[in-house]
């Protein structure tokens, strides 16, 4: 005996230690319980009340939780499909669960404790990192942890531990209901018993577990699993993309029509379920010997289609490759190297340019004359046939995309790819009905119209980074076109595939420049013209009788003379000093400006300040118009004054006198000091628009687009073009897109909102286009399946329904009434036309349905009873075994109840 008394015994040991264990502090173990039942108790599992949200919809949620027992932590999760309501008080919900017929084989969930044993709602506890428990002793220990602590909280939920192998998927857990428990066991093999092979042997192995006379017979459901994955009777078109397939296989028409669809079969998997649903087990036979379960005439059929994940798309690809160009900063020359060649600006002087053009001889153009690029003096064109095989792109492949965007330059391609709005309509046409809503937002993006020059021009950069997958082909064509743009200004030719009107804020800022540039071919045109009209006139004056009389004549008539630049009689004014008709002048028109160059104008002008010096630098660069339209109505009407410019030029300024035809005076306005009006009336002459200096100067403004465009880096080019290949893209999801895919629609008009929303001159945010290319690749994933099921299913005398094919999209199994019907007939063809393709020959001991469908891959059975445990005078309890049979394994998943109060 231990001495505790405080006198030291003189024969104890200095070196004796004294240890006294305290029975009453908390273990680890316990710690572990009262952590879990906190977890269980806050997750509100004791409660006996259904939460009614989601009441409409059933989707599988979740919650977490971590605890820890002896420094390790556990994780604990609780899963439950929201919107499942019970004909049962909830406590009762697990048995329920069990006993339910209806969710037998159900896709409700993949998670195998709902597939083995139906249950909605249950709580799994495992190891942190998704570990097994595989120790037989802490299986024991961790259930005898979950039972106390359902039991503390009345917990009415059952709870799992994850057991074996983390691959196996194999799960053991509890249920406790006051004095009923329920055992759930797992068994998973490699071997298979004989008495694990058919119905029968599962029945007596039920039978056995119960240890209970069983009164009632035996409900067992039955699924046979057929699934075809390889042997397809087609094959998904594949495509290689490099330069030297482009060249081979190059087709113009195929600029016109984007990629679209998968690389790849988006479907890794058809599977046919046969089933044979709530059966007695007296009215079945299944053995070694004897079978009644033939799948070409189960009662049920359900086919699933299961799809690979992450599916490229050619078109959602492409438009990933072209948006991360926009992020580059790579030029052109250092892309095409030895082949760039440099803008010919007007501040380099091409003296064999201007020999051909003294010469009168058109100069070797470009492939609009014979296909030499451009520029083309002579200099330039050897030196460009010596370097030939540098090029980075087939002359041939070249010529042609340039006369798909220019198709005015060649005979043929102007026959069949000319711009009209006939294509147009032909174009829109192709669009399924379902989606014509969406036409109106096509029509009204602010990019470029459909099939205009920069819709084509999109269209072939688009084509080449999609099947060269290299940039330097695409910067060699680039510069080919700005050649073309340059070429056409200097000689006169209009761009095709343009309106007539000027540069429109309600399209991009590429459209606009092409727009301007437009604009500067005419001016130089009618310039040009007017030129050349005025020398002929002078000429002919030169040659009429010079006579005294003519001469006084025209003394007599020199204040006719003076007027110049008269364009018609004005209906109703007449001069206020004169009382002549009051004519109205040939005026400049209004400078046309995109939507760059206005907001640089604003800025300027918000720049100056506010003081006085300001003010007037300001308002004089705002008066330039004002004071030409001025020069242009005083050598209109010479006898005119400020009154009468006013009259005509701004009616709203002259306040009318009633009383007097031409009364009338200014209004405040004008009469203010130092008027910006009055004061450039006083300083201006009469000057006819003709001669007066060009507000608008064409030449200027054509170099300045035209150095632009030579400036402009791929990337750069590629981040003008998004709005309209964007355009263009959505315009061929719409020509892809089928009535009866109800989730398409609220993608479509997502896209159609989000593009109207891009800014065309504000691109330099690519998040928003990230965002719509997300949308697109959805579209084209789900397009693609729609294209892969049409393919299997359809045949010339059926087509899927659109209710079907929507089910096959969402991956949800499509219930058949065997094959006796249509689609039935269609499946078991699918299956053997692939079974032809493998051309394999069948093993001896195969039966009818394996010469159709192949092996079975899995064969699954749910018994379950109602009966007492463990004896006839305990409380009855649901009973239920899933048993699945493979190939080379057999799992057999048991939920058995019993009374723990009357044993």
């Amino acid at each position: 005996m231990v001495n505790l008394s405080p006198v030291r015994d003189s024969k104890m040991s200095m070196d004796e230690v004294f240890e006294i264990t305290d029975f009453t502090d908390v273990t680890d173990w316990e710690k572990f319980i009262s952590n879990i039942e906190e977890v269980l108790l806050s997750w509100g599992l004791h409660a006996l009340s259904l939460d009614e949200e989601n009441i409409n919809t059933k989707t599988w949620k979740r919650k977490s939780s971590t605890v820890c027992f002896a420094g390790y932590p556990f994780t604990i999760v609780y899963d439950w499909l929201a919107g499942v309501p019970s004909s049962t008080e909830l406590s009762l919900r697990p048995w329920e669960d069990l006993m339910k017929k209806e969710d037998d084989f159900s896709s409700l969930g993949l998670h195998p404790i709902f597939r083995h044993y139906g249950l909605t709602e249950f709580v799994t506890i495992f190891p942190e990192g998704g570990q097994s428990v595989l120790n037989e002793s802490r299986i024991k220990l961790l259930m005898s942890s979950i039972r106390i602590a359902l039991q503390n909280t009345k917990c009415h939920v059952p709870v799992f531990i994850r057991v074996y192998q983390k691959w196996q998927d194999c799960y053991a857990g509890v249920y406790l209901n006051n004095h009923m428990r329920t055992d759930f066991d797992v068994i998973h093999l490699k071997q298979i018993p004989s008495s694990c092979s058919y119905l029968s042997g599962f029945v007596d192995m039920f039978k056995a577990k119960i240890e209970s006379p069983i009164s009632e017979a035996v409900n067992v459901s039955i699924r046979f699993t057929y699934s075809l994955t390889d042997g397809m009777p087609w094959k998904w078109p594949e495509e290689e993309l490099n330069v030297d397939n482009l060249i081979s296989h190059f087709k113009i028409e195929d600029v016109m029509s984007f990629p679209f669809g998968a690389v790849i079969d988006p479907v890794e998997k058809v599977t046919l379920f046969c089933l044979w649903l709530h059966l007695t087990e007296d009215s079945v036979v299944e053995s070694e010997i004897y079978s009644d379960l033939n799948p070409l005439q189960a009662p049920v059929w359900k086919v699933q289609v299961s799809y690979k994940e992450a599916v490229v798309g050619r078109l959602s690809e492409s438009l990933q490759t072209f948006l991360k160009i926009c992020r580059q900063r790579d030029t052109v020359k250092k892309l095409l190297g030895t082949t760039y060649k440099p803008n010919p600006s007007s501040d380099e002087k091409d003296y064999g340019e201007a020999l051909l053009l003294l010469t009168d001889k058109l100069r070797v153009s470009t492939r609009i004359a014979n296909k030499i690029p451009i520029p083309a003096v002579t200099t330039m064109v050897q030196r460009h046939q010596q370097r030939r095989d540098e090029e980075p792109l087939d002359d041939t492949i070249v010529s042609s995309l340039i006369f798909f965007i220019f198709p005015d330059a060649d005979v043929t391609f102007k026959e069949k790819f000319c711009y009209s709005t006939e294509k147009v309509e032909q174009l829109l046409s192709t669009v399924d009905k379902m989606n014509v809503e969406h036409l109106d937002v096509l029509r009204s993006l602010r990019s470029s119209p459909i099939d205009s020059i920069t819709w084509r021009i999109s269209q072939v950069l688009f084509y080449l980074i999609h099947s060269t997958t290299d940039l330097a082909p695409m910067a060699y064509v680039w510069q080919e076109i700005v050649s073309e743009f340059r070429y056409r200004y200097l000689h006169g030719h209009l761009l095709p595939g343009l309106s007539d009107d000027g540069p429109s804020p309600a399209h991009s800022l590429f459209h606009q420049k092409l727009q301007m540039l437009n604009c500067c071919i005419k001016r130089r045109k009618q310039r040009e013209e007017e030129l050349l009209s005025e020398t002929e006139a002078s000429k002919m004056e030169s040659k009429s009788v010079d006579s005294d009389e003519e001469f006084y004549d025209a003394l007599e008539d020199q204040d006719l003379l003076k007027t110049e630049g008269r364009k018609e009689k004005h209906m109703n004014l007449k001069l206020l000093k004169t009382q002549e008709p009051l004519y109205v002048p040939l005026t400049q028109e209004m400078p046309p400006m995109t939507d760059d160059v206005i907001e640089e104008h604003t800025s300027n002008l918000l720049e100056l300040g506010e003081d006085a010096h300001s003010s007037q630098i300001r308002a004089k660069l705002m008066s330039i118009i004002l004071k030409a339209d001025m020069e242009a109505f005083k050598a209109a009407n010479p006898n005119s004054i400020f009154e009468d410019f006013i009259r005509w030029h701004s009616p709203t300024d002259w306040i009318s006198d009633a009383e007097s035809e031409y009364g009338g005076k200014l209004s405040p306005r004008m009469l203010i000091e130092n008027n910006t009006w009055i004061e450039t009336w006083r300083n201006c002459h009469a000057v006819p628009a003709r001669r007066q200096r060009r507000i608008f100067d064409d030449t200027k403004e054509a170099e300045k687009i035209l150095d632009f465009f030579y400036a402009l880096t791929p990337g750069e080019v590629f981040t003008l073009l998004l709005p309209t290949l964007f355009h263009a893209v959505f315009l061929r999801v719409l020509q892809e897109s089928p009535a009866g895919v109800s989730k398409l629609p609220s993608a479509l008009s997502k896209i159609a909102s989000d593009l109207s929303r891009v800014s065309p001159t504000s691109l330099e945010n690519l998040d928003c286009f990230e965002a719509i290319l997300q949308l697109f690749t959805w579209s084209e994933d789900a397009l693609s399946r729609v294209s892969s099921l049409y393919q299997k299913f359809n045949t010339p005398t059926y087509t899927l329904p659109c209710e079907s094919l929507q089910k096959l999209i969402d991956g949800a199994a499509l219930q058949i009434n065997g094959p006796n019907n249509d689609f039935g007939r269609v499946v078991k063809q699918l299956f053997q036309s692939a079974l032809m393709e493998q051309d394999g020959a069948m093993v001896p001991g195969s039966t009818p349905a394996d010469e159709v469908f192949g092996k079975c891959e899995e064969r699954e059975y749910i018994l379950r009873a109602h009966i007492s445990r463990p004896t006839l005078n305990s409380s009855p309890g649901p009973q239920r075994m899933h048993c699945s049979l493979k190939a080379n394994e057999v799992r057999i998943c048991g939920a058995f109840t019993e009374d723990t109060c009357f044993m």
